[in-house]
């Protein structure tokens, strides 16, 4: 199994975005700070980052992350997420330590 998964998905306001619900069906966790992260840093690119509800789950050891259906949204998410991407998914994956043991934390 891949310890991440990130997906484009149908994560908005409309009736066929369903993409959070199919998520949370599968979720054993939820890790809020994800979609919380992509709201908060693309808000300089859009007011309306906040619409969003791109959202991060764990399943098993796989770490689960729906982003924005649109290629910009997408990839402006995914860089508010990767720099503590690898070490959340080296922790969920037991390759890391805790995150407050971690050697770059002061």
């Amino acid at each position: 199994r891949d310890p991440a998964v990130g997906d484009q998905a149908r994560a908005g306001l409309s009736q066929r975005d369903v993409t959070p619900e199919a998520l949370m069906d599968i979720a054993e966790k939820t890790v809020p700070g994800f979609g919380e992260m992509m709201r908060m840093k693309t808000l300089k690119y859009t007011e309306r980052a906040f619409l969003t509800r791109s959202l991060a789950v764990i399943c098993g050891k796989t770490l689960v992350i729906a982003f924005p259906g649109s290629r910009r949204g997408a990839a402006q998410c995914f860089e508010a997420v990767v720099p503590a991407l690898r070490h959340g998914v080296e922790t969920l994956a037991g390759w890391d330590g805790e995150c407050g043991e971690h050697p770059h934390i002061k």
